[in-house]
């Protein structure tokens, strides 16, 4: 039997207890239109029968083919990392096992990195869903790629829904070059690596069609857990002022500090003002250097500015 020929995508999938969750994960890479794909599902020690419904799947692919690596429980990133190792396409495609490919993903995207011209990371457009019915109402429009010349510029101007692991994008080179995902942290390892790989290359932005539904009530979602973010936002920080993230400086530090700007409005949205506060004070050195009066300013004022302004200063008391 002649050795299969390697794939121009890898799509990396972590997962842990999601048996009830994974076939649906992974339905859109059982089809021939997804046949010149590699799937990893890295199974992150889970309990449940999470590996059988995987190998089930992986059964009756007619599309990309599907392996399965088994692991003790180390943390996404650490999953996310073990899949990099093992997968032999020359982009990797990372996607969290609660979202979704939708049906013309895979043609849409390898037509788009061939176009751009190997860049070192792309990143899809995202629908944030809570039932998997509301997918129904999107369709496929024309293709619509904005090209950065590096992931800083990306991630302060791309008309993105939301930027993540999920929806990235990454040659592979380029992730082993920087060592892969942090496993300091169980949180906020993808914005870690993005700082890391902030000047690394080309970037593109696929911001038409949608190309993956992310699914927002995932009840053990990390992102959504304040204590792992606030944990995450330090981390990053701290690694900022070590000297851990390349230049060039400005758009770095610009960077950087929109996450936290995000990351203090979330915790006030959500009812962490305690949280918000600690952010806000780590991130004072940036606004400082950055001479963002506006948010320096401003920000500490979010729960008397929500009584005047509610609609733009979300604050949330909580008992």
């Amino acid at each position: 039997m002649e050795p299969m020929e390697d794939p121009p995508v890898s799509v990396v999938m972590p997962v842990w207890n999601r048996a009830g969750m994974v076939r649906e994960a992974l339905a859109g890479f059982l089809e021939p239109s997804a046949s010149i794909f590699e799937v990893v599902v890295v199974d992150d020690g889970s309990t449940d029968s999470t590996a059988d419904e995987v190998l089930a799947a992986a059964a009756a692919s007619r599309g990309a083919r599907i392996s399965l690596v088994r692991q003790a429980n180390a943390g996404p990133g650490a999953a996310r990392n073990r899949g990099a190792q093992e997968a032999r396409g020359r982009w990797l495609a990372f996607l969290d096992s609660d979202d979704l490919w939708l049906p013309w993903t895979p043609r849409i995207l390898l037509q788009s990195l061939i176009a751009a011209g190997d860049p070192a990371f792309a990143f899809l457009q995202t629908h944030v869903f809570a039932d998997v019915s509301e997918l129904a109402s999107i369709g496929e429009s024309p293709v619509d790629v904005v090209e950065h010349p590096d992931l800083y510029t990306m991630r302060l101007n791309a008309p993105l829904a939301m930027i993540g692991s999920c929806n990235m994008v990454v040659r592979k080179d380029v992730f082993e070059a920087v060592g892969g995902f942090t496993t300091e942290v169980r949180s906020g390892e993808d914005t870690d690596l993005f700082f890391r790989c902030g000047n690394r290359g080309p970037c593109v932005s696929i911001v038409a069609p949608v190309l993956l539904g992310y699914r927002s009530n995932s009840p053990d979602s990390l992102s959504k857990q304040a204590g792992a973010t606030e944990q995450a936002i330090h981390f990053i920080l701290s690694r900022h002022r070590a000297g851990a993230y390349p230049g060039p400086d400005a758009v770095r530090d610009q960077t950087l500090l929109k996450s936290a700007r995000i990351t203090i409005r979330n915790f006030f949205a959500t009812g962490h003002p305690s949280a918000a506060y600690r952010v806000f004070a780590a991130s004072v050195p940036l606004m400082l250097s950055q001479r963002d009066w506006h948010h320096l300013f401003r920000l500490p004022l979010t729960p008397l500015l929500s009584l005047l302004r509610p609609a733009n200063h979300r604050f949330r008391w909580r008992p």
